[in-house]
Formats: structure tokens, sequence, C-alpha cells
């Protein structure tokens, strides 16, 4: 919907092109005939930025499909770029909006990568060659505008998936995640401070910076924390997705109020010795009865529970470990090496 006018795809005798109506029969037409005849000249995913301007893939039946705008009218209906020259395809998709400039996934010489444009050719580019190798694909992902930045996923090596958020100045991959093409298929919930998603069937959670990217050790049924997690979504101030337990796939709610600005997640806080640990790593009596989970440092659960002595047995397990103990509403986070 743009100034009150609804805009689709139709297939007629101009061919797959770009309509508009009023609602009316008299006030509903084709805007332009990109690819005249009986042509494909639209592509499937329209996008309306703030500006009341329409981004979408157009092919002319000359440059292939790359990127258009439409204000509405025949004349304002343009080629924006030609990203990706000759008849190969640009497949510009995955529109998000941040600070007036449009953000989406499209392939050019340099392979599949993140741009952004202001509308003109000039102010189309490439935002990173995030996989340089010659004609690398890093295939940006489940990408989401917020109010600091776009958030997406991305292939440095054109195989796993990395976490990235470019702020409009600086790209700052947040997580190696190393989550395959399957894992990353995940919707957001997103608050004032931070946003949830899950990796690998896990909740993550992100402020924004690289130190505030991790994987939650959700307080949710006592010590059990879901694995499989989908569908993420915010209603109020609870974050609600599917996981899997024992007992089979549920509905399950979480309250970040442990994780947010107020009660500030504490690192290297917990009263814990030695580091490097030997096997045992001898806790202070204040955590006593606190759920605890031990992950590595992709996030995958290594050991959980509670604490019900002054000592717990890691498990037998070669690298970093992640103690995270949740207590009196706040996560008490310890990096140990073993």
């Amino acid at each position: 919907m743009m100034k009150g006018v609804a805009y689709t795809l139709q297939i007629a005798d101009a061919g797959r092109e770009l309509y508009k109506s009023d609602g009316t029969a008299a006030g509903s037409s084709i805007v332009k005939d990109i690819n005249v005849g009986t042509g494909v000249g639209v592509n499937t995913e329209l996008f309306v930025a703030s500006n009341n301007v329409l981004y979408f893939a157009g092919n002319d039946g000359t440059t292939g499909t790359e990127l258009w705008k439409s204000d509405g009218t025949t004349a304002g209906t343009v080629l924006v770029k030609e990203l990706n020259p000759g008849t190969d395809n640009g497949n510009p998709r995955r529109f998000v909006e941040f600070k007036e400039k449009i953000y989406f996934n499209a392939a050019s010489p340099q392979g599949v990568e993140l741009w952004e444009t202001d509308g003109t050719t000039a102010g189309t580019k490439i935002v990173a060659d995030i996989n340089p190798a010659a004609m690398g694909n890093s295939n940006p992902d489940r990408i989401i505008a917020t109010k600091d930045g776009v958030y997406f996923f991305a292939q440095e090596d054109g195989s796993l998936y990395d976490f990235y958020k470019y702020d409009g100045t600086t790209l700052t991959k947040l997580i190696d995640a190393n989550a395959a093409a399957s894992t990353v298929n995940t919707n957001y919930a997103v608050f004032s401070d931070a946003i949830y998603f899950s990796i690998s069937g896990k909740l993550f959670r992100s402020n924004g910076t690289a130190a505030g990217t991790f994987a939650v050790a959700s307080k949710i049924t006592g010590s059990i924390d879901p694995a499989s997690i989908t569908n993420i979504t915010k209603v109020g101030n609870l974050v609600y997705f599917n996981g899997t337990l024992d007992s089979g796939a549920e509905l399950y709610k979480f309250n970040p109020v442990a994780l947010t600005s107020t009660n500030e997640i504490v690192i290297e806080d917990i009263k814990a010795y030695p580091n490097p640990t030997q096997g045992i790593l001898y806790i202070a009596q204040d955590y006593l009865n606190a759920d605890y989970t031990i992950t590595d440092a992709t996030g995958a659960t290594l050991q959980k529970g509670i604490i019900k002595a002054t000592q717990i047995q890691l498990p037998d397990y070669y690298g970093m470990q992640i103690l995270r103990i949740a207590k009196n509403e706040k996560m008490y986070i310890k990096n140990s090496s073993t």
C-alpha cells in the first residue's frame, strides 16, 4: 500500500507486470509494461519505503532481473541500477529499510552480497564483499532492520553462516556461528535493547555488539533448556517460541528480564576456581540451588542442572566451557578452560 493505493503483480495481456488499484475498477490499471509484450516484467517481491517509493526486481527483457523503483507513475517507474551487468540477473530480494536506505541481497560479478541503495545509481553499492573469493557468494539471509542497524546471516566461506550487523558505517561479525543453512531459519523478537533469534535450534540474544551476542541459558522450566527452537516472536514483554523437550514439541515463553539493561549480565563474576580447571569447578555457597548450564563456545549445551554442592564436575570436553548461573533474576557468566 502506498498513498492509499495497493500495488500488486498480475498476469494479463502484457505479461506479469506491476499494477495498482484504489479499490475501484476505474482506478485499477497497469503502472508500466516493463518487459514489453508477454514477458515477465516484475518479480514476486515488492517493498514500499518510507518515502513512498516502491522497490522491486524488474526485468525489461534486456538487462536481466535488476533493481527497479516506482513512484506509481509510468514515467517514475525506472531501473535504479544494473547490479549484474549484461543479461545475468542481479535478483535483488529480501528488502529492508534502515536510516532512509534500502538494504537487500543481490548478485553481481563479486557474488551474492548485501547491497544498499538511496534510490540513485551512484548510491547503490555493495555494503561489503564478505566472501572475497572470486565470484564468492556470502548469500545474506534472514535480513532484519532495527533502530540500530541491519542484522543478517552470511557465509564468509560460502558454506557455513555467521551472524553480522551493519550500522550504516561499520560491518561487525557478532558471532562465529558456523551454522548450516538449514539451521538459520529464524524469526526475530525485537526489543528496545536487544534482539532474540535462534541458531542451530538454540536461543540467542544480541545487543548489537560481539560481546553482547551469546546463547541464552534460558530458565524456562526449571533447569531444562528446550532445543530445536523455532518460530520466535515477541508478545508484550515476553519471547514466545516452539521448542522440543522429551515430551515433544511445545509452545514456550521466556521472560528476558534477567538479561535486560536494568539487570545486567555479570561477566566473570561467578565465585569459582580454579581457572584453568582440572575437571572440577569449586562454587561459592552463594549459588546453591541455582540453575546452571555449561556450554561450549558455540552455545551448544554440554551439561545442565541445579547446583546442590559447592563443586561441579565438569563435562569431559577439551576447550572453552562457559558456565551460566541463573539466580535472583540475574544471569552470571564465567568462561573456563580445560
